[in-house]
This record gives C-alpha cells, sequence and structure tokens, in this order.
C-alpha cells in the first residue's frame, strides 16, 4: 500500500492487464442497442479515406491547391508529406478542417523514393477529383 497517493505505473497505464481477453464480457450502451434490434447511424460509417501519391511537386502550387480543396470540400483531415525538387528534407502537411500547417521533418533517406503522399479523410467528394486537382503541382 503507498501512503503517498502515489499509483504504480503499470496500474495507471494498464500494463499487463489483458483486457483484451475481458473485452467480450464488457456491456456497454452500443452492445446493448443491437442486442435489441434496435438500429442506429454510426458516424464513422459516413466518409471517405483516400490515398494520393505523386511525384515531386512545386510546394506554393500544392499548398494553393490543397486550400482550394479544403475551402470547397467536406476534407476533415489530410496528412503526409511532400518531396520539393532541390531540398533534402520531406515537407510535412497537416490539415484539420480549412487549416493547413507545413513544416520540414527530415532527411530523406537514400533507400527512400522521393514522392509525395497524402491520406485525405473527406465526404462527398470522388477521388479524382483531389488526386486531378494535386496533380497540376506536380513538377
Amino acid at each position: 500500500m503507498l501512503i503517498t497517493g502515489e499509483v504504480p505505473l503499470d496500474v495507471l497505464v494498464g500494463i499487463e492487464s489483458a483486457a483484451e481477453e475481458r473485452i467480450e464480457k464488457v456491456h456497454n450502451h452500443h452492445d446493448h442497442h443491437h442486442q435489441q434490434g434496435y438500429h442506429h447511424e454510426h458516424a464513422h460509417d459516413h466518409f471517405d479515406s483516400y490515398v494520393i501519391t505523386l511525384g515531386e511537386v512545386d510546394m506554393d502550387l500544392f499548398q494553393v491547391q490543397l486550400k482550394a480543396l479544403l475551402e470547397k470540400y467536406d476534407i476533415y483531415r489530410a496528412k503526409g508529406f511532400a518531396a520539393i525538387p532541390g531540398k533534402p528534407m520531406r515537407q510535412v502537411l497537416q490539415a484539420v478542417g480549412k487549416r493547413l500547417d507545413v513544416h520540414f521533418d527530415c532527411l530523406w533517406t537514400v533507400d527512400e523514393k522521393r514522392q509525395t503522399s497524402l491520406v485525405i479523410i473527406c465526404k462527398n467528394v470522388q477521388e479524382h477529383v483531389l488526386r486531378d486537382a494535386l496533380t497540376a503541382a506536380v513538377i
């Protein structure tokens, strides 16, 4: 027993708690509804996720195109990195809603293919629309 009020880290974090072995015995509101035959919508069923992979890009034009897509469509999240000609580092792109942040993170490794790759989570937009807009920035 600890008198200081401290909790052991393994208890706090759940290390070796084997919760996955008991997960089927946990009763929750969601499962109860399904067992009773009730139907309800699942928010995670209503979005698309695309991976857009391109070559090296003109970063200024790429950002303009991405920002235009963020303004026009229901894009919830976009995250990836861009290959910029002449730059030894990858540029990270992260968009949440209409906000876009960019920064350089690490050097390209010798065995790494220099390419631009972006994961886009969205709704009501087809992949070719996203790809076509972003391809305009490919060098």
